[in-house]
C-alpha cells in the first residue's frame, strides 16, 4: 500500500523537483529543488522499507541490523568524502542516494526471506504494482522534456495530477479491501 501512496509524490519529485522549489520557494533554492530530485529515490524507498524495519526485532535478527547500518554509515560517509574531494555536493548526494536504495533492497530481501516470504516473487510483485505508476510517468516525462517554461511544466503537472491521482487512490483502495477481505 505504501508504493502506492508514495510512488506518484516521489516520481513528481524526481522530475520536477528544480522546478517546484523555484515556484514555491523561489530562485536561490532552484539548487535545494536539484537535491531533492536526487534523493527522492532513496526517499522513497526509505518511506516503503522503514515501516517493515521494527520486524527485525521480532524475528530477533538485531546483529543483522546493526551490520546493515554500521555498512550504510561506511557508505554515507564515503558518499560525503567521495563528494567532498570532487568538489561536487551533487556527486555526493548522488552516491548517497544509490548506495541507500541499494542497502535497503538488500535489508528487504533480508526480511523477505527470514519471513518465508519468496523474494524474487515479492520484488516480482512489487514492481509490478509501481509500473501502471511508472508508465503513467511518460506524459510527465515528455512535458519537462517539451515545454520550457517552469510554470507551464507545472501547471501540466498539476492538471495531469488532478486525473491521476483519483486513479491511483482508487487502486488503493481496491488493494486495502483485498487485504482486509483476506
Amino acid at each position: 500500500i505504501l508504493i502506492y501512496i508514495g510512488a506518484l509524490p516521489f516520481l513528481i519529485l524526481l522530475l520536477f523537483g528544480e522546478e517546484l522549489f523555484l515556484f514555491l520557494l523561489g530562485e536561490p533554492w532552484i539548487e535545494s529543488g536539484i537535491y531533492s530530485q536526487i534523493l527522492s529515490p532513496w526517499c522513497f524507498i526509505m518511506f516503503c522499507v522503514s515501516p517493515v524495519a521494527t520486524s527485525v526485532f521480532v524475528i530477533e535478527k538485531q546483529s543483522f541490523f546493526l551490520l546493515i547500518n554500521f555498512v550504510t554509515l561506511l557508505l554515507r560517509l564515503s558518499s560525503f568524502y567521495i563528494g567532498f574531494h570532487m568538489g561536487s555536493c551533487r556527486i555526493a548526494l548522488l552516491l548517497f542516494s544509490i548506495s541507500g536504495v541499494l542497502l535497503y533492497a538488500v535489508f528487504q530481501s533480508y526480511l523477505f526471506k527470514k519471513t518465508n516470504l519468496p523474494v524474487l516473487k515479492t520484488w516480482f510483485s512489487n514492481i509490478v504494482q509501481i509500473t501502471p505508476i511508472l508508465l503513467s510517468s511518460i506524459p510527465l516525462l515528455l512535458i519537462k522534456l517539451h515545454i520550457e517554461s517552469a510554470q507551464y511544466r507545472l501547471l501540466t503537472v498539476s492538471l495531469f495530477c488532478i486525473v491521476l491521482l483519483p486513479l491511483v487512490y482508487k487502486k488503493l483502495l481496491k488493494e486495502k479491501n483485498k487485504i482486509i477481505a483476506s
